[in-house]
C-alpha cells in the first residue's frame, strides 16, 4: 500500500502534518516541512522522498493496521508476523532481531535489539536492554539500563546504567536475574553473581545477596536477606555484610522512636552465645514463665540484666 505525507498533489507549500495510506487515511502526526508539492512518498526501498531541498530522512517505516509499528533502520526487521506481535520499536536497530515476541516497546537506538522472543518489555533509552532475547517483562528507562540482561525476567531499572554498570562496573550488571528493582544511576549488584529479588534505590546503591535492599545514595547489602538503608551528614552510607541484619543508618545518625517499640522475647535456650559478631545486640530474655531479661552482648560476652517478674 502506498503511503504519502500529506494529503494531496497540489498545494503551495507549507506544514506536512499526517503519515497518510490510500484514501488521505491519516496514519501519523509527523510535523515537518513540505516544499512546493504537498506530498511526501514512501517509497518501496523504505525511504522517504521529500522533495528538493527537504531535508526529512527517515530510514525505515513499517506499520501494519492492527500490529506492530516500525520507524528507524533496521527496526523490526526480523518480524516474523508484524500484523500480530503489537510491538513498538522507535530508533535504529530497536527491537531489530525481534521474531515472535510480542506487546514490547522499544524507544531508543538498539533497545531491545537482540530481542527474540521475549515478551511484554519495555526499553527506553540508548541501549535499554539491548542485549535481551528471551526475558519477559523486564522494564528499563535510561541510557543503557539493563543493557545486559539475556533472560532474566520481571526486572525494573529506571536511570543511567541502572542494572548494567552499579557502581560503574559493567561486570556486574545484571543478566539472568529475576526479580530485582533498581531506581538510580549506576544501581544494582556489588558483583557479577546473579542475585534475585533485590531492591535498590539511590545513586550506586548496592547489594550482594538474594532477597537484600539498600535504600540511599552508596548504601550497601551485602548479604542474603540484608537491609541498609540512609546515609549521614557526613556522607558516610548505611552498609551491612551480615544475613538478615537490619542496618538503619550510621554511626552518626541518631534513631528516635516517638511511639512504642516491640521486641519479641527470646527464649534462654535460643540466645547466642557472646563472640564479637554479636557485639552491640541487646535481646529480650524469656526465661520462662513470666520472668524477662535484657541481653547485652559485648566484648565477645553477653551480660544479662534481670528485669524481674510481671507486674
Amino acid at each position: 500500500m502506498p503511503l504519502f505525507f500529506g494529503g494531496g498533489s497540489g498545494g503551495s507549500g507549507g506544514d506536512v502534518s499526517q503519515l497518510r495510506g490510500a484514501g488521505g487515511a491519516a496514519l501519523v502526526g509527523v510535523g515537518v516541512t513540505g516544499d512546493t508539492n504537498n506530498r511526501r512518498e514512501l517509497r518501496s526501498d523504505g525511504s522517504i522522498w521529500g522533495g528538493p531541498g527537504n531535508s526529512l530522512v527517515v530510514r525505515q517505516v513499517l506499520i501494519t493496521p492492527a500490529g506492530s509499528t516500525y520507524v528507524g533502520n533496521a527496526a523490526g526487521n526480523a518480524e516474523t508476523s508484524p500484523e500480530s506481535n503489537n510491538n513498538v520499536g522507535v530508533g535504529r536497530n530497536a527491537l531489530a532481531a525481534n521474531t515472535t515476541g510480542t506487546g514490547s516497546v522499544a524507544v531508543g537506538t538498539r533497545a531491545l535489539t537482540a530481542n527474540t522472543t521475549g515478551v511484554s518489555s519495555v526499553g527506553a533509552g540508548v541501549n535499554a536492554l539491548a542485549a535481551n532475547t528471551t526475558g519477559n517483562s523486564n522494564v528499563g528507562v535510561g541510557n543503557n539500563t539493563l543493557e545486559f540482561n539475556t533472560t532474566g525476567s520481571n526486572n525494573v531499572a529506571v536511570g543511567r546504567n541502572a542494572l548494567a554498570a552499579p557502581g560503574g562496573i559493567s561486570g556486574n550488571g545484571t543478566t539472568t536475574a529475576q526479580r530485582q528493582t533498581a531506581l538510580g544511576t549506576e544501581t544494582g549488584q556489588s558483583s557479577a553473581v546473579q542475585r534475585n529479588d533485590i531492591t535498590v534505590v539511590g545513586y550506586r546503591a548496592l547489594v550482594d545477596g538474594d532477597n537484600a535492599t539498600a535504600l540511599g545514595s552508596g548504601a550497601s547489602a551485602g548479604a542474603s536477606g540484608a537491609v541498609a538503608i540512609g546515609r549521614d551528614s557526613g556522607g558516610t552510607s548505611a552498609s551491612t555484610t551480615t544475613t538478615n541484619e537490619f542496618m538503619l543508618g550510621t554511626a552518626s545518625h541518631i534513631v528516635r522512636v516517638l511511639g512504642s517499640l516491640r521486641v519479641a522475647p527470646v527464649l534462654t535456650a535460643s540466645l547466642p552465645a557472646g563472640s564479637a559478631s554479636e557485639d552491640g545486640r541487646i535481646l529480650i530474655e524469656n526465661a520462662g514463665g513470666s520472668n524477662r531479661n535484657i541481653i547485652i552482648y559485648d566484648g565477645g560476652l553477653r551480660f544479662r540484666i534481670l528485669g524481674g517478674v510481671a507486674f
